[in-house]
């Protein structure tokens, strides 16, 4: 109490000084503050707290660590970090001397704070500091870097963002945007455009400062702008790039059949090269903003590349395309260089914002464009911007488009091209085994997981995020100079890691992104060894793709790697499963429930992906690391793992698949009873349990819980006496997929009529929303292949009525 009494005594004074700094600007007349409360452990139920108090606002609590000190520790163990949670409200001087009173009281006795404040008594008890958001908050190490950047290139000008503090009152939002113009004016700079979100509380604008002035603000010469109150982040403006290397791509004698069925795949990318005899009658391209006439034929890569994956897959191989066709709306142009970019004069999330909503609403007077969508295509990322506990505007975004539209976002996790750091020297790398040099570069991905995280909005908690393996179907042998890091199957090491918001298990699962080489990086023979990525020219290995071709070659084909590529490939996995589902008597009224479709098929995606040997092996590098953190390392690395498509949807002799689909409320349960095959009863052969609940969940994105509500899937663990593999029962329960693999050997007896039950549990986290949440049910039991246990007959036989499954 006595270490905060003295933060208390100057709360008012730091108030009136704070305004003294921008009160020489015209027509700045926000006399408000954003305070920062930071306690250690939770105060649950604080929201409504904060309203009773006169002048204070609710903006967003987050959840963080903090290091001990000799008020705050962990009495078992001293030095382990303590949760910590910041409260962030806005105050006005009336607010503030209140809050002060209330201090008062709780100092001379904490039983007298009157009812209806008594959670500000919680929140004293756990008060670690009170201050306010300040220039250090506000000037993010992102944003000085990016200006530091763009000073460095020569700009004379740089365009960033500034993200403010929204406001539930339009009133004081409408204030905001006067305001912020005025100081950029002051400054020389202006307001390019504004993006205003209420359902996601994201207030925007793109804006361009001179160089000069730029230059102060990096000198630490601070002008009135950086004290602005209603800033909440200086960022760098939203980028995302595509470079892609076709040098050397070949002509390839395959076309495709033109189709006329509507589109339930969309692609936000470049513009691809709608004429390719890859392409040709498959595509339907919506170019509202009238980008075609400056996107030259020979720069249509990226865009070009994706089309062909998600409509053919990989070259390499002799897939069927999907049915229906692809919606592409160009969100990529090129750049000065040719290389395809988002644009500089818009805001990215804004310009999502609007794309997505002219799927399902349109624009004006039109209607909607695309309404039969079912998954949208993200094969980009911020190239600025990495996720950092917490969400990004992009994330919360698709997060609130997946709910109000029912619509899925398959979103990549992102490219990291540095060298890898190996733990051996230079002068001992040539003789490496293939196996040793696999376990160097595992454990150096491992080293650097910290900053090889995802780009933003990879950690959206709805869209399914997607890594690359370390796989391609290519004829490839490397040259001389040139390695092959894995022959496992095993996440690229080019592919960024996770976890995600709150720890939540990212990405979903990989996806063959295509095998790159790498070369060792001369050096100092005593210097530790080095791999760098050969990005190449369009020659294997990789994965093939249509692309533009030399002198406006229409048949054109290159070998590409990354984790675009797997991203595509997982959407055109989602338009299989669909077309599957739609061609299954049983399955297809599903799809009459478009939450309900995208919830089942997001199930289905993720059922097939298992670790394999990616779990040995990684945590067999993790050292001193108890069970948990073991299991985490792996997750960050390789999600719920490689989806094997057959297996994960797809019946067998000796494997059961059992789907469902369904709405749940708060507080609700529904109960699932899988029949026990008799045949397995008292037998000592291996058996594993697979079970996927997938789901799309509102979101509050004041709040840390975020996720409105959380449902969860009870396992029965020792019905056939199964144990956890794979992701460990905390970290799958962290987002909006329970993945869970069981594997057993014990001899466990039942009776003919005996069943697995599922129960499936819905509970309120951040809100309780009216609405029945809608959820995939995926449940399959196998035994080892060969094994004469029919599995799938006699489950099959006891289910009424029996349940088909989309294969």
């Amino acid at each position: 109490m006595q270490r905060l009494a003295q933060t208390f005594d100057v709360l008012q004074q730091a108030f009136a000084q704070r305004l003294i700094q921008i009160q020489d600007v015209p027509g700045i007349e926000t006399a408000e503050q954003v305070l920062v409360l930071e306690t250690i452990g939770d105060v649950r139920d604080f929201e409504a707290a904060v309203r009773r108090i006169a002048g204070l606002e609710w903006l967003f609590d987050v959840e963080d660590k903090a290091d001990p000190d000799a008020d705050f520790f962990y009495e078992d163990r001293h030095e382990k970090s303590v949760e910590r949670r910041l409260f962030l409200v806005s105050s006005n001087a009336t607010a503030v001397q209140q809050l002060v009173q209330l201090w008062d009281r709780y100092k001379l006795d904490p039983a007298s704070i009157p009812r209806g404040f008594r959670k500000w008594k919680s929140l004293f008890d756990q008060l670690k500091t009170l201050r306010y958001w300040d220039e250090t908050d506000r000037l993010t190490q992102e944003a000085l870097d990016y200006w530091r950047d763009e000073l460095a290139s020569g700009a004379a000008s740089v365009r960033f963002e500034i993200e403010v503090w929204f406001s539930s009152s339009q009133a004081k939002n409408d204030a905001t945007r006067v305001e912020l113009a005025a100081l950029l004016q002051s400054l020389g700079g202006q307001v390019l455009s504004w993006a205003e979100i209420g359902s996601i509380r994201y207030l925007a604008a793109l804006v361009e400062l001179p160089a000069a002035a730029i230059q102060n603000v990096l000198d630490g010469n601070y002008p009135q702008l950086v004290f602005y109150q209603r800033i909440m982040y200086f960022e760098p403006m939203v980028r995302g790039m595509c470079p892609v290397d076709v040098a050397d791509a070949a002509a390839i004698d395959r076309t495709t059949e033109p189709t006329n069925e509507p589109p339930i795949v969309a692609l936000l990318d470049g513009l691809p090269l709608q004429n390719h005899a890859l392409l040709a009658g498959r595509l339907l391209i919506d170019d509202p903003d009238g980008w075609e006439p400056a996107f030259p034929a020979g720069s249509r890569k990226h865009g070009t590349a994706m089309a062909s994956l998600i409509i053919h897959g990989d070259l390499n191989g002799t897939e069927q395309p999907i049915r229906g066709k692809l919606y592409v709306r160009p969100v990529l142009r090129p750049d000065a260089n040719g290389v395809e970019s988002t644009p500089t004069d818009v805001l990215l999330v804004d310009l999502f914002h609007r794309a997505v909503r002219r799927l399902f609403e349109g624009d004006g007077a039109e209607g909607p464009v695309a309404p039969t969508i079912q998954v949208v295509n993200l094969s980009i990322g911020d190239a600025f911007r990495l996720f950092s506990r917490q969400l990004s505007p992009w994330a919360r975004l698709l997060d609130w488009l997946s709910w109000k539209y029912g619509v899925l976002f398959c979103v990549s996790a992102g490219n990291d091209d540095e060298a890898l750091t190996l733990g051996v020297l230079r002068r001992d790398f040539a003789g490496l085994t293939r196996e040793d040099v696999q376990r160097e570069v595992l454990a150096a991905m491992l080293r650097s997981a910290s900053v090889r995280v995802l780009l933003n909005p990879a950690e959206s908690i709805n869209a399914v995020s997607v890594g690359a393996a370390y796989l391609d179907a290519s004829n490839w042998t490397p040259a001389h100079g040139n390695i092959e890091v894995f022959t496992t199957p095993l996440p690229a090491p080019y592919s960024r890691s996770g976890p995600g918001y709150g720890r939540a298990v990212k990405p979903d699962v990989l996806f063959p992104g295509g095998r790159r080489s790498y070369r060792e990086r001369a050096g100092p023979s005593h210097e530790p060894a080095m791999l760098t990525p050969f990005m190449g020219t369009g020659t294997a290995p990789g994965q093939k793709a249509a692309v533009p071709g030399q002198g406006g070659q229409l048949n054109a084909a290159a070998f590409l790697a990354g984790t675009s590529n797997a991203t595509a490939l997982a959407t055109r996995q989602f338009a299989r499963l669909w077309e599957a589902i739609q061609g299954n008597p049983i399955l297809a009224p599903y799809l009459g429930d478009r939450w309900k479709s995208v919830s089942l098929i997001k199930s289905l995606l993720i059922h097939g992906a298992s670790w394999g040997e990616i779990g040995d092996l990684v945590e067999g590098l993790v050292v001193g690391a108890n069970h948990y953190l073991k299991k985490d390392s792996v997750a960050a690395l390789a999600g719920f793992g490689i989806v094997d498509v057959a297996k994960g949807t797809g019946c067998t002799e000796q494997r059961a698949t059992l789907v469902a689909a369904g709405s749940i409320r708060v507080d609700e349960m529904h109960e699932y009873r899988v029949p026990l095959p008799p045949s397995l009863s008292g037998t000592r052969e291996w058996r594993r349990l697979t079970i996927t609940l997938a789901w799309i969940t509102p979101i509050v994105p004041s709040r840390r819980a975020y996720r409105a509500v959380r449902l969860n899937v009870k396992i029965p663990v020792t019905t056939l006496g199964l144990a956890r593999e794979d992701a460990s029962h905390v970290a799958v329960d962290r987002g909006t997929v329970q993945h869970e693999v069981l594997e057993g050997a014990k001899a466990v007896a039942f009776v003919d009529g005996d069943a697995l039950v599922f129960t499936v549990e819905c509970r309120g986290a951040a809100a309780e929303p009216a609405e029945p949440i809608p959820y995939g049910l995926c449940v399959s039991l196998e035994v080892a292949q060969g094994v004469q246990i029919p599995v799938y007959n006699e489950i099959r036989a006891r289910v009424q009525p029996a349940i088909q499954v989309a294969g």
